[in-house]
């Protein structure tokens, strides 16, 4: 393999990396939004409904403490389920975006060097160590999704749409 289609196969790599990583960042949001939304509301609502039931039951110090106890459990669950999936969720945009980084220094690399000539070993063996280390670093993504950015990235190609053209294409200029 010359060096050339090596960097282009990296290249690939990269866009279908940053392209499964934002659009796992993006289901992670949805995902968050559509177990903790619900979880504040039915929160709000039982604790409403304890307090209207403990009114007869319970002196008035004693209700108002159950209803802050019932609306503070309700923010903490929400603030906690919502951490996790944001949490994870900026870990994928941030890796995506660091797929995409080494995408146009591949790309630039490709764009410095003539078809005629190799482009420097060192060079290669910079990109590869990021493309490595980034990797490692990156967290895991689902093989389906892998496989689903895969088959849309040969199906761009064999219609002749560039990555700027596709929808997947996550960077705003």
């Amino acid at each position: 393999m010359r060096t050339i289609e090596l960097l282009e196969d990296w290249q690939r790599k990269c866009r279908i990396k940053q392209r499964a990583h934002n659009v796992e960042a993006g289901s992670l949001v949805r995902r968050n939004r559509l177990i903790g939304i619900p979880a504040v509301v039915l929160s709000a609502a039982l604790g409403s409904g304890l307090l209207g039931a403990t009114q007869t039951l319970l002196g008035g110090r004693l209700r108002i403490f159950a209803g802050i106890a019932g609306i503070a459990a309700a923010i903490l669950t929400a603030i906690q389920m919502s951490a996790n999936n944001y949490g994870a969720a900026e870990r994928h945009r941030s890796a995506g975006a660091h797929f995409d980084s080494l995408s146009r220094e591949i790309e630039q690399s490709l764009a410095i060097c003539p078809v005629s000539e190799d482009i420097p070993l060192q060079t290669l063996e910079t990109i590869r160590k990021e493309l490595d280390s980034l990797s490692e670093r990156a967290p895991a993504l689902a093989l389906e999704l892998l496989e689903e950015r895969r088959s849309a990235s040969v199906s761009e190609a064999s219609r002749g749409r560039r990555f700027e053209d596709s929808p997947y294409n996550t960077i705003t200029s």
